[in-house]
């Protein structure tokens, strides 16, 4: 918890004692105003209903970030346990034990941690002689069970701890996820698969393979789940989230992949526990380096301090989905900050004649102020924790759906969050609500003492007055500085030309009136706006685009009510021209419609309200109904043509001519399947690079993450050859001006001496690439070494391979790989897919072959997409709560504030259904224009950001319009409102008219 996160809640805590203390100065403004809260319940819990919204989604964003955060962090202490750092050369080649012992042997080092051990690991794949299972994707892990002692015990299934120095050559510990994938016990032989020579993780080509007996199984906690950095790289590209771990001596270790008296792993552990060991890691860091830098044949070799970095990774992603949700959320919010202002200025219309009594006994201005804010208080409090509650309710609900229905690499959420985010929450809930209550209640004491005791509506505003045109000149003013000043800045220029144009309409209101000086503004900021979209959002700058999707849309629909408001004759003569018609109905319609166009400043903030949660929900459904795809098409997409990828753990130089050595039988034993017959096969070099520079004629561009975290900075890199280029057919979402065609970029990437490469999609972001700019990767992870620079000629429309490709010529001349790891296989006619799919992986077991079917693939894509908006629209229905609410409290309140001139309308001979159903056209009126305005905006808009971020991205995305599905959550609108509003507007048709006529307030 940092020092400025205490800031909101010490502002909080200082504004109930204040109020608190002002209530206990003055006794009678206190009890006026908790007097009001207490007297109308009905009206007081649906006006909380309505406030507790936004406490309630900045709530529930901040639940499901900590449970992200928490999850992360548990992974992260379960994983690496005790050790804190590790010290490693980038891509974990080897280096030599005598490092380890320098270390080991340093007085410094020694005072500042609690152990230090060596570890030789190397990828591997296991197999089980006896059940037939194997496991592609397994860490083949050395270790020095004296020495590491100090990291702790092994716990086996039966609870008892081990160490493992009764290890033998031939023994092995394996952790209880690969004994369950195996179907293997303790005594049972498994066998092991790896690479001899080079580096261990990545492999050369030249595979063994050794058979061991399970010594113990042990239980998945502590350093039973230890998985370097780099396997887990490996592993993720193939599929695999689970740690599977096999353990040996660390001299067996050394023998098996003959490096003898090497190590490419040293684990230190900081003084403190699993926990609080990691807050010293970065002075304990930059002292094992400074250690290394005096040690001889250390160059490449860096202390890593890599469960701190784990942890900053889970803070992060915890600040971005909270950030990502609150987003989502910020128009329901703004609605209900709309709903504040509207339930006090309704409040304040109904007790108009109470508050003018007051001010004419004595009362001042800022008596009235503080009666109302005591009455918010209490509001403002009540909601805020009830905000809580259902946030926690509403996060619930979200960890359920992400676990329940978006199968993410097979992650379960844990439901957890801080007590912290809970004051956080209540905190910005109170704030948002009593700044707002302050703001309406200075505006509120400010009326008419005579007017407001004989019930009079304020004039209209005096012309004469100087304090608009003044106010008008300063905005236009500093909106004209603001361009000047920074014109290439994308907030200025979405927001000061129309701050310059609504300043200049100010200044002139004095001379040309409120009707066409906010027509004028209004109607040119929304088209501003609108142009700004088209314009500045094409090149957004980290962190930008989040605050300018939220201004831009409240913007648009703010716009478009007020230029609706006051230009309500052609509504008026629209709707008496057609369902006014009908003499039966045309005094009800005519009451309906003319009463909320006579309140143009609240009938607009009701308008408002409901119009930016309809606009929030159109947008999502027009995005989500473009990534809709057709699942030929998108089998397609993902698979360019193939009907299965297959991943090996192990490379090999020919997948059509391989052989192992088998200790067993002392022999090399040839690989042969018949499944082979039946597919052709396109093969692909894969190797790592732990840092790309891209580049724009020398100079480095920064990555478009917006945060810094070294483990995003590496990619995997591609090798393909012409037959790669001839058979793949897969689509790009752009390609360079010289080039004519898909095959044209390939034949440029492959040629002899091609300085072309292609990247991915979701690579070209990460790297903050893009066709035309040059790439370079470090291709000794040692030295540090960059290769030369190469051309992004195409940006590929796939996400199955994220990273670059180039050709089998230059990925020997930079990483030295002349082997295969990733194979893509067409299946010819007649064969079943899903069969030859289990062939390949039974008959290429022993390289760790992983195959995927592309069209069950992009079938878990496709769920995964639409499973991931279903959890958006569920979440900002939330935001049809205000609405719905808002419109309840405005009807609750009007019924008592048009006592009066219902009993007038009864005498004149309405009848009681006039009445309710005058009430009920009025809400419905007020509704229909907030949903066509919400959809209005929120489809143009959308339209907009389509053409400008998301009709580049490929996959086939066209813009079209889900009229049924905005039908859907227009008509739960409706029939959420109607429920909502028909009893009071029932109980308003009760009033008797002697009764309504006497009501005084």
């Amino acid at each position: 918890m940092e020092t400025s996160e205490l800031v909101l809640p010490g502002i909080v805590f200082a504004l109930i004692i204040v109020m608190v203390a002002v209530g206990l100065w003055k006794k009678v403004i206190a009890k006026l105003g908790l007097r009001n809260f207490f007297r109308h319940k009905s009206h007081s819990i649906i006006s909380i209903a309505g406030l507790l919204v936004g406490t309630s989604i900045i709530c529930a964003s901040m639940v499901v970030g900590d449970s992200i955060e928490y999850f992360i962090v548990e992974e992260t202490y379960n994983r690496l346990g005790e050790v804190d750092i590790t010290v490693t050369s980038e891509g974990d080649a080897f280096f030599d034990y005598s490092v380890y012992s320098s270390l080991a042997s340093d007085t410094v080092i020694q005072g500042s941690i609690d152990g230090i051990s060596p570890m030789l690991a190397a990828g591997a794949v296991a197999r089980s002689p006896g059940s037939g299972q194997f496991e592609p994707s397994v860490n083949l892990i050395g270790f020095d069970a004296d020495i590491d002692r100090e990291f702790g015990a092994f716990t086996t299934l039966s609870g008892s701890e081990i160490y493992g120095e009764d290890l033998t050559v031939a023994d092995a510990i394996i952790n209880e996820a690969l004994a369950e994938n195996l179907n293997v016990s303790v005594d049972d032989m498994i066998s092991v698969t790896y690479s001899v020579g080079g580096n261990a993780l990545a492999g050369t080509g030249q595979f063994a393979e050794s058979m061991f007996t399970v010594r113990y199984v042990v239980q998945d906690v502590g350093k039973a789940l230890y998985s370097p950095s780099v396997a887990q790289q490996m592993t993720m590209q193939m599929g695999v989230s689970e740690t599977m771990n096999v353990f040996v001596n660390l001299d067996t270790a050394q023998q098996l992949l003959n490096q003898t008296g090497m190590i490419n792993i040293i684990k230190v552990s900081n003084i403190g526990g699993v926990e609080d060991g990691a807050e010293g890691s970065v002075e304990l860091a930059v002292t094992i380096d400074n250690v290394l830098d005096g040690i001889p044949g250390t160059a490449g070799l860096n202390a890593n301090t890599e469960k701190q970095d784990h942890l900053d990774i889970a803070q992060t992603f915890n600040e971005l989905i909270s950030m990502f949700l609150t987003i989502f959320g910020s128009f329901a919010i703004m609605a209900g900050v709309i709903l504040i202002i509207n339930i006090f200025t309704m409040l304040a219309e109904e007790r108009k004649s109470e508050l003018g009594m007051a001010r004419a006994v004595g009362m001042k201005r800022r008596h009235l102020m503080q009666s109302f804010l005591f009455e918010g208080l209490a509001y403002g409090s009540v909601a805020a924790v009830m905000g809580v509650i259902v946030g926690l309710g509403i996060g619930v609900l979200l960890i359920y759906m992400v676990n329940n229905f978006i199968d993410l690499i097979n992650v379960q959420l844990p439901f957890h969050f801080e007590l912290f985010s809970l004051v956080r929450a209540f905190s910005l809930g109170f704030v948002i609500t009593f700044v707002t209550i302050l703001l309406t209640s200075w505006r509120i004491s400010k009326l008419n003492i005579i007017r407001a005791i004989r019930g009079i509506d304020e004039p209209p505003k005096d012309r004469k007055s100087l304090l608009t045109p003044i106010l008008g000149v300063l905005l236009a003013v500093i909106s004209f500085a603001a361009i000047y000043k920074a014109p290439e800045n994308v907030t200025v220029m979405l927001l000061a030309p129309s701050g310059l144009l609504t300043g200049v309409m100010m200044a002139l209101w004095r001379w040309i009136g409120d009707r066409i000086a906010i027509t004028a503004s209004s109607l040119g900021v929304f088209l501003w706006t609108f142009y700004a979209i088209r314009t500045y959002f094409v090149d957004l700058e980290p962190g930008e685009g989040d605050f300018l999707f939220i201004v831009s849309g409240i913007l648009s629909v703010l716009s478009i009510v007020l230029l609706v408001m006051y230009n309500s004759r052609p509504v008026i003569r629209l709707i008496t021209g057609t369902f006014g018609r009908v003499r039966k109905f045309r005094p009800t319609i005519l009451t309906a419609v003319s009463y909320p166009l006579t309140k143009k400043f609240r009938t607009g903030m009701s308008v408002a309200m409901f119009a930016l949660v309809i606009y929030m929900i159109a947008m999502l459904s027009v995005f989500s109904n473009m990534f809709v795809i057709d699942i030929d098409d998108e089998t397609f997409r993902q698979g360019g043509g193939f009907d299965i990828q297959c991943n090996s753990m192990i490379p090999v130089a020919d997948i059509q001519n391989i052989s192992y050595y088998d200790p067993v039988y002392n022999l090399t034993i040839p690989i042969n399947t018949p499944v082979l017959d039946n597919v052709s096969v396109v093969q692909i070099s894969m190797g790592f690079t732990t840092k790309v520079n891209v580049t724009d004629e020398g100079g480095e561009i920064e990555s478009p993450l917006g945060f810094d975290l070294p483990m995003f900075e590496g990619s995997l890199v591609y090798g393909v050859d012409n037959e790669f280029a001839t058979n793949s057919q897969y689509q790009f979402t752009k390609i360079s001006d010289d080039y004519a065609n898909v095959n044209e970029v390939w034949q440029a990437v492959v040629e002899p001496g091609s300085r072309k490469v292609v990247v991915n999609g979701f690579s070209s972001f990460m790297i903050g690439a893009d066709v035309g700019t040059n790439v370079r990767v470090v291709t000794n992870p040692i030295t540090g070494n960059y290769s030369d620079e190469y051309e992004i000629i195409g940006i590929m429309d796939q996400d199955q391979m994220t990273g670059i490709f180039m050709s089998k010529e230059n990925m020997m001349l930079n990483f030295y790989v002349n082997v295969n790891q990733i194979f893509l296989f067409s299946v010819n006619d007649g064969i079943d897919i899903e069969a030859a799919a289990m062939d390949i992986e039974r008959d290429f077991s022993i390289i760790g072959m992983n195959s995927m079917i592309m069209r069950e693939v992009a079938e878990q894509s496709m769920e995964m997409m639409n499973s991931m908006f279903t959890l958006f629209e569920i979440y900002l229905d939330m935001g049809m709560v205000v609405g719905v609410a808002g419109l309840g409290v405005i009807t609750v309140r009007s019924v008592v504030e048009r006592t009066p001139e219902i009993g007038i309308l009864r005498s004149l001979g309405f009848k009681r259904k006039n009445i309710r159903n005058a009430f009920l056209i009025e809400i419905l009126f007020v509704a229909t224009i907030g949903v066509i305005i919400g959809i209005f905006s929120g489809v143009l808009v959308a339209h907009e950001i389509f053409n400008v971020m998301v009709a580049d991205m490929g996959q086939n995305i066209q813009f079209s319009i889900p009229w049924m599905k905005m039908g859907t959550v227009v008509a739960i609108a409706y029939v959420t409102t109607m429920l909502c509003t028909i009893i009071p507007a029932h109980n308003a048709s009760k009033i008797q008219p002697a009764e309504a006529l006497r009501y005084v307030g």
